[in-house]
């Protein structure tokens, strides 16, 4: 199976900020508080200033399809 990768995901989604530094976040019900508690949509990554290129290759540790990805490898 390949590697997860996010600029291929349907649930990421682009949030421009007017200080110039946009961020992308993971809007997966599945990933709801998966890094914290603060946190109920993910942070994926951050822009470089004034820019809409995805930053991450793959994707974070704490991606739902990561988690099923490796436990299906486990198996």
């Amino acid at each position: 199976m390949a590697e997860i990768r996010c600029e291929e995901c349907n649930y990421k989604a682009f949030r421009e900020d007017k200080a110039g530094v946009n961020r992308w976040y993971c809007k997966n019900p599945a990933a709801e508080f998966a890094r914290s508690e603060c946190e109920p949509t993910p942070m994926i990554c951050r822009t470089k200033r004034h820019s809409k290129e995805l930053t991450i290759k793959t994707s974070p540790k704490w991606c739902p399809f990561r988690r099923k990805h490796i436990s299906n490898k486990e198996e």
